[in-house]
C-alpha cells in the first residue's frame, strides 16, 4: 500500500488487471481481508544443502521472515549465477 496525499493507494498488477476486466487508472471500491496463512518460500536445493552444512547460516536465513527471506530472490540468483559453485 502507498500513500499519494490524503490517498492511499493499492498496486494491482497488469495480470490481475486484465482477468478483473479493468485498466491502469480506474477507480475501484475493494474489500480487503488479513491472509493470515502461513508464508512458505521456495528454497533451491543447491542452496539449502549448504545451508544444512552451516548451522548458523540456516537459523540465521530461516529466522527472517517470508518477506526477508524473499529479498534474497532465491530463483533468480540461482538461475543467474551461472555455476553450482558461484550459488
Amino acid at each position: 500500500m502507498a500513500r499519494r496525499g490524503d490517498e492511499f493507494l493499492i498496486p494491482v498488477s497488469a495480470e490481475n488487471r486484465a482477468s478483473a476486466g479493468v485498466v491502469a487508472g480506474d477507480e475501484l471500491d475493494v474489500d480487503i481481508e488479513v491472509d493470515s496463512g502461513p508464508r512458505e518460500v521456495s528454497v533451491p536445493t543447491d542452496f539449502a544443502a549448504p545451508l544444512g552444512d552451516n548451522p548458523d547460516a540456516k537459523r540465521f536465513f530461516y529466522g527472517q521472515s517470508s518477506s526477508q527471506q524473499q529479498w534474497f530472490d532465491l530463483e533468480r540468483a540461482m538461475f543467474y549465477s551461472g555455476t553450482p559453485t558461484a550459488r
